[in-house]
């Protein structure tokens, strides 16, 4: 079926390893344009290098944000403050310098053609951070001043421990944020609301974007068999955000509420949440390298007399999931969890980059649990002129997730334990319920995200920004209880494929002016386009014949289905933002 829709206007200890190394149709009309009115190769440019500081404490400030005003010439400080402007006109040029807790820098300097120019910037820090500079929610880059929503900043460089998960990294970082966590087991994502929800029919799940490109923001479906009890199986939901690597991110936006619908249509009436990833600086390449080790536990539940769901309980010793078990014995157990990551990135002439790979193993805390990931990102900068840079981001991660059965399942470990003599077996004998444990319940997850954005400067005073992006994550379930199981004999398997694809297509350009002497004008106008695609075919066998690696048509019976939707949401919008004296501002 298709739908068209129109808008308008667990415990953790973690080893660390750190080694940082440092020495001194769209695109071709703005690609066209840009050979046109970009100035002759022959103009004179010089070099720019400096260092930003706080004012206070004479420290170096990472990640500060150096731009050239009027170009599109720019470049973030490497965790020395440290800063390479290359190919910069001739002739008196602005700097300007944003970071995260500090008030807006701004500098005048007259660069020489064929010569270095060197300059030191301090910034002094802003109580009230409305000099910091944001994306979410505006027409492009402003100050917190400019914008009349409320918008909260994560910045991963103020982040002492980082996260193991992008759900660890909102939890109790942004106000209003609540990161509700649905299920402990290997593989299990969490729900997020903005501010509560927000409607009784529609996702209250916010929006998603990464580096501009629209990803998706609802949980992978769940590995459950088709026609049969909705709680007979993991009942895991996947997060799609928990694909992005941590260590990639270098701060996190979040605007709330029905704010940003004006800009992202009426799907983002429960909020966007906009995650900004590392950029290569240029200079020498820089390296890190990062270990990560640690533990999963739960602690004791369950009632006094059941020895089977406490950690460790008295008088026991042993793991239940042992052939044959320990009579006292306890099915829950201190999951392994190791991570390994490393990542580089530099930049020489126009081009710059920063690349990364990790690997994650993860036990979960119950017999079958675990869960393996595999991510890679590499985000390149080419500045092809003075006037125009294109950024190409992409990023692909490969997720295996295996599962104990468990819930409210008759077939499954924790509901059969927990009752004891009172269970589907009517005994609690560790020997007859550890053939519970011989099901396959296993989610595989590929993803990529890939999207290139074009910023055009023809004009000081005209700006703008096109982003295309594609985000395609393919998942399959497989659910196996094999020919001997205990609670079903004869077998069943049910296989379910699943594709989501999400390509996004984005305009936005602003054009600043002064109207009066203390009055200025900034007008922007852009459109956008999401298209949404979802692909389902689940087939289902039951009764094999006998054992062995089963397929769906071994079965004796069979069934299948099918499902597709398309989607697609666009629109566009004016906004004009009116300036008097830098102290008031109205929107319209």
């Amino acid at each position: 079926m298709k739908h068209h829709s129109w808008w308008m206007p667990a415990c953790t200890g973690r080893l660390r390893i750190k080694i940082f190394r440092r020495s001194a149709a769209p695109i071709a009309l703005l690609v066209l344009c840009s050979a046109l009115l970009a100035p002759p190769a022959l103009a004179q440019s010089g070099t720019v290098e400096g260092r930003v500081t706080a004012t206070s404490t004479g420290q170096p400030i990472p990640g500060a944000q150096v731009t050239v005003e009027g170009t599109a010439i720019g470049t973030e400080t490497d965790q020395n403050g440290q800063f390479v402007l290359l190919n910069v006109p001739a002739g008196s040029q602005q700097l300007r310098v944003a970071a995260i807790g500090f008030k807006l820098g701004s500098l005048q300097l007259n660069v020489r053609g064929d010569a270095m120019t060197t300059r030191a910037i301090s910034l002094s820090r802003s109580v009230l951070r409305l000099d910091e500079v944001v994306v979410t929610g505006t027409a492009g880059e402003a100050r917190k001043r400019q914008v009349g929503n409320t918008i909260s900043q994560i910045n991963f460089s103020q982040i002492a421990d980082p996260p193991a998960s992008m759900d660890q990294v909102l939890q109790g970082r942004a106000a209003g944020v609540q990161v509700m966590q649905a299920n402990a087991a290997a593989g299990g994502g969490a729900q997020i609301r903005l501010r509560g929800a927000v409607s009784v029919s529609q996702s209250n799940q916010p929006l998603i974007y990464v580096d501009g490109i629209r990803v998706r923001s609802e949980g992978y479906r769940r590995n459950r068999p088709l026609g049969d009890f909705t709680g007979r199986s993991a009942n895991v939901e996947a997060s799609p955000l928990n694909d992005i690597n941590p260590d990639d991110i270098e701060r996190v936006e979040v605007i709330k509420g029905s704010a940003a619908s004006t800009l992202y249509g009426t799907e983002a009436a429960a909020g966007v949440i906009q995650i900004f990833t590392k950029k290569g600086r240029i200079g020498a390449p820089s390296w890190n390298f990062q270990i990560d080790q640690g533990f999963a536990n739960v602690r004791p539940f369950g009632t006094d007399d059941n020895k089977f769901l406490n950690l460790k309980p008295e008088n026991s010793s042993g793991d239940c999931s042992e052939i044959p078990p320990n009579p006292n014995c306890s099915w829950l157990r201190n999951g392994h969890r190791q991570k390994y990551s490393g990542s580089v990135g530099g930049g020489v002439g126009g081009f710059s980059y920063f690349v990364s790979g990790s690997y994650q193993d993860y036990e979960g805390v119950l017999p079958n649990d675990a869960e393996e990931k595999i991510s890679t990102r590499g985000n390149f900068t080419f500045d092809v002129f003075d006037n125009v840079r294109i950024d190409w981001n992409t990023a692909y991660s490969n997720t295996r997730i295996k599962n104990t059965a468990q819930g409210n399942n008759a077939h499954g470990l924790t509901l059969n334990v927990y009752r004891a003599e009172r269970n589907y077996f009517q005994s609690n004998d560790p020997a007859l319920l550890q053939q519970l444990l011989n099901q396959e319940i296993t989610t595989d997850i590929y993803r990529l995200v890939t999207g290139l954005t074009v910023n055009f400067t023809p004009w000081p005073w005209f700006t703008s920004r096109y982003t295309i992006g594609y985000d395609l994550a393919q998942q399959e379930n497989r659910n196996l209880r094999p020919f001997g199981f205990v609670r079903l004999p004869t077998g069943r398997l049910q296989d379910e494929q699943i594709t989501y694809q999400t390509l996004t297509s984005d305009y936005v350009g602003s054009i600043n002016f002064r109207l009066s002497g203390d009055l200025r004008s900034t007008f922007s106008f852009g459109g956008q386009s999401i298209t949404t695609r979802q692909v389902r075919t689940t087939a289902r066998g039951n009764e094999f014949a006998g054992p062995g690696i089963p397929e769906v048509g071994d079965a004796a019976s069979f069934l299948a289905e099918e499902d597709r939707l398309r989607l697609v949401t666009a629109g566009f919008f004016f906004q004009n933002v009116f300036d008097f004296k830098n102290k008031l501002f109205l929107t319209g």
